[in-house]
């Protein structure tokens, strides 16, 4: 028989409290918005884990934008960046699966979901205090695949607007 395992009920965390953390997931998601020409927009969702202390194993969200340019102001470069404790050349692309099992450091915000409930979100990503600058990272032991889980590898080459190529 199956027993439904109750979800644990977190504390909100303040705003801008920072946690080292280990990028667990990364997700290629429809949003519910259309672009202009009425197709889905997508989203990268990122899913971290806090390996150790007071929050050990909770996990927290947060989502970029899925194009990738060289501009300072793309959220995915700064998070791939900051994840990868290295700066991508110009026209290099950008493999989740690199990211994956990294460590860095999160931000968190309190915000609302649809439903009225209060909950915490990733706002932004660091680089670890740990790791020197450009340090490959360490080797972590890669969770147990799921039957349920969903590819998460996904190339991005650069694009200049939503999913339009150079």
């Amino acid at each position: 028989t199956y027993q439904e395992t109750p979800t644990p009920v977190y504390p909100l965390l303040e705003d801008y409290t920072t946690l080292e953390a280990v990028v667990s997931e990364i997700e290629d998601k429809e949003t519910p918005f259309r672009d202009d020409d009425g197709n889905p927009q997508r989203t990268l969702s990122f899913t971290f884990r806090i390996p150790d202390g007071e929050h050990a194993d909770r996990k927290f969200w947060g989502n970029t934008p899925t194009f990738w340019n060289n501009s300072d102001k793309c959220k995915l470069r700064q998070w791939a960046e900051s994840i990868a404790n290295r700066a991508y050349a110009p026209g290099e692309p950008l493999d989740t699966d690199h990211l994956l099992h990294r460590p860095c450091r999160v931000v968190l915000t309190v915000k609302k979901k649809q439903n009225g409930e209060m909950t915490n979100r990733v706002i932004d990503v660091l680089p670890t205090k740990t790791e020197p600058a450009g340090a490959p990272g360490p080797t972590l032991p890669a969770p147990a695949p799921s039957a349920f889980a969903a590819p998460t590898t996904q190339t991005y080459a650069q694009t200049t607007a939503y999913g339009e190529p150079f």
